[in-house]
């Protein structure tokens, strides 16, 4: 089983990559490294994570993230990337991990990787709505993206 987990070199991504490799994961890191504290944690994850690689990719990156998944084919994706200001996350949102990066995520995945799945997102009907108008108009198909809120 392969995991590709966005965010890779934060506090809570770390602990993902450690998890699931501990428990027979391959894991694929997504993780540009440029936040100050991340660079570190990715380097000792590849140093001590038996299998573990990262890739230094911005998961908003459109066509970087599709030929990912298209390469990778993860039976599972964790999306923990993010700005972390929160104050800055309000002033580039169309710039931010957590909008333009998830949205690439969710359809990179509705493309290489799952014909019908769920996600657990704090802003799924949002998300849901976008994936769905981007799948219908972009890729000229009938297609569903379901998606629950985790709370």
């Amino acid at each position: 089983m392969k995991a590709v987990v966005a965010g890779a070199g934060g506090s809570i991504g770390s602990a993902c990559v450690r998890e699931l490799a501990h428990s027979g994961w391959e894991v694929v890191g997504v993780d540009t490294g440029k936040q100050g504290t991340t660079h570190p944690v990715l380097v000792e994850l590849e140093r001590t994570v038996p299998g573990f690689r990262n890739l230094a990719l911005d998961i908003r990156d459109q066509q970087g993230v599709c030929d990912l998944f298209e390469k990778e084919r993860p039976n599972l994706i964790i999306h923990t990337a993010a700005q972390p200001s929160h104050d800055k996350t309000a002033t580039i949102p169309y710039e931010d991990f957590d909008t333009v990066g998830a949205l690439n995520l969710l359809v990179a995945a509705g493309d290489w990787c799952f014909p019908a799945w769920k996600i657990e997102h704090p802003v799924s009907a949002i998300m849901e709505e976008i994936a769905n108008r981007h799948l219908a108009m972009c890729r000229g198909r009938s297609a569903h993206l379901a998606l629950a809120s985790a709370f």
